[in-house]
């Protein structure tokens, strides 16, 4: 009589231990579903940052960074126009070292952008040779005057929003000849990092401070370097001590994004 309610009491505590180790393989199943569920979201936001933050350019960015192109003017005169480039919105024109930079003044209405009149900004080498030659180059990409100062050649490229004006100074040759004048401008100043400041209107234009190398075997050694402020609208080049045996390459850059 006794047996049996111990036989129950057995039967008992093995269903509520397997009852417990069901409620802990679903609790183990569950917290394993939970971590997959983690898992795969960290994934997710994993191919989300690959997607959106792998580099490609915004389209507006893939437009900007089309280069120019320089065609040859239609001008007859001798000090006319030599190039031009037509932009998207902003147009160059170029000369033995001159540089007018033709800037569409923009409007909104609605979500459409509208370009109305152009500013013009002149980049100007006072005393330089305006008989110089210049020829296009790299299919069209750029546009090099030889001897806009003794010794000294201009190569001119840039794209939508920024024109470069490399000085190539051959050895020996003086970079103090170098003065660029900035006609077309309300004001210009020199910021804390070296860069022109210059207002046109209601645009802001920056004439960064330019990068100064000397290539060695192939490797680029920087030369330090800075404007220096000659008149309200006139600057030339401070540059550290560098080896005048070799040729120095004096590279400013105009930026007038409008964006």
């Amino acid at each position: 009589m006794e047996g049996k309610p111990v036989k129950n009491n057995a039967t008992t505590f093995l269903g509520v231990c397997l009852a417990t180790m069901a409620l802990v393989a679903a609790g183990g199943a569950g917290s394993a579903l939970k971590s997959r569920a983690v898992e795969s979201r960290v994934n997710d936001r994993g191919r989300y940052k690959t997607r959106f933050d792998s580099g490609s350019p915004h389209p507006a960015d893939a437009v900007d960074s089309v280069p120019l192109r320089f065609m040859p003017s239609q001008e007859s005169s001798p000090l006319s126009t030599r190039f031009v480039a037509r932009g998207t919105t902003n147009d160059v024109s170029l000369n033995a070292g001159v540089a007018v930079v033709s800037l569409a003044t923009s409007g909104q209405d609605g979500r459409l952008r509208k370009f109305r009149r152009k500013s013009r900004v002149r980049v100007a080498l006072t005393g330089s040779n305006s008989s110089a030659k210049g020829s296009a180059e790299n299919g069209s990409e750029r546009v090099r005057f030889d001897g806009v100062y003794p010794g000294i050649d201009l190569v001119y490229h840039g794209n939508q929003n920024e024109l470069e004006y490399d000085f190539l100074v051959a050895a020996h040759a003086d970079p103090r000849q170098i003065v660029v004048k900035l006609d077309g401008i309300d004001s210009m100043r020199l910021d804390a990092e070296g860069n022109i400041v210059l207002r046109a209107g209601q645009r802001e234009i920056v004439q960064h401070k330019p990068f100064v190398y000397q290539e060695v075997d192939g490797v680029r050694h920087e030369v330090g370097s800075g404007f220096v402020v000659l008149s309200a609208n006139q600057v030339g080049f401070e540059l550290s001590p560098y080896d005048k045996d070799r040729e120095l390459v004096i590279d400013p850059v105009l930026v007038y994004d409008g964006r």
